[in-house]
């Protein structure tokens, strides 16, 4: 018992060097304490219907596209879900529906103490938030999905929020990288976006999206051809 809790206080202070040297190396500043853990998010989280960014969703939902090149549609939207369908390069798709899941959050430490009490709309300029965010340093908060207008979802002491971006880094998204806000990102969060397809026939599966993989037909015509011109 002794020996295990010697090891994990080792582990726990290894992570803590760690985590402070690439603060420190963020910040140019040696003061700031290691980043405290606040209960991390359960992984992953699906969100049916989602799309993120701007009007993404209205882009593709319903869409009438050309594999470009062979795709594999799967029973649901995981990477291991059963293969239910092969398409071949050049047959036709419509997309029915799409899921995205975040399966891996970014992380996010605070630089000072932030009371984020309001944030920015574009009809309204400053606005008060509904529920204040209050940090300390070396504080940690979880990204989760990009919204649109600079707008996120967070996981921050075992609950869920959303606002503004107000860190730097990696996850950064909306401001000039010479800004310097009260909070810097180690690392973006990871997710992937799976649309439902169906075929002429009526087959319907799910595909990861990638967007050289399924085109208007002209696109699918000039992505071949820039391909073959590399090749």
């Amino acid at each position: 018992m002794i020996a295990s809790r010697r090891t994990l206080n080792v582990n726990r202070v290894i992570a803590a060097s760690i985590l402070a040297a690439l603060i420190a190396a963020d910040l140019g500043s040696p003061n700031l304490l290691f980043a405290q853990r606040t209960g991390r998010p359960t992984m992953p989280r699906v969100l049916h219907g989602y799309c993120e960014g701007e009007d993404q969703c209205a882009h593709i939902m319903g869409a009438h596209l050309l594999a470009c090149e062979p795709l594999v549609l799967r029973a649901d939207a995981r990477r291991n879900a059963p293969v239910v369908k092969k398409v071949a390069q050049g047959d036709s798709l419509q997309v029915t529906d799409a899921t995205t899941r975040v399966v891996a959050p970014g992380i996010v430490v605070a630089r000072r103490s932030i009371v984020v009490a309001d944030e920015w709309a574009d009809d309204q300029g400053r606005v008060p938030r509904r529920d204040t965010v209050r940090m300390t340093v070396g504080d940690t908060l979880y990204v989760l999905e990009y919204g649109e207008l600079g707008t996120w979802a967070w996981w921050y002491r075992g609950r869920l929020w959303s606002g503004g971006e107000f860190w730097s880094g990696p996850a950064q998204r909306v401001f000039d990288r010479t800004y310097r806000p009260p909070a810097v990102s180690l690392s973006a969060p990871r997710a992937e976006l799976w649309v439902q397809v169906t075929t002429p026939a009526g087959a319907k599966g799910w595909w990861q999206w990638r967007d050289q993989s399924v085109a208007s037909d002209s696109a699918c015509r000039d992505l071949h051809s820039s391909r073959n011109i590399r090749s």
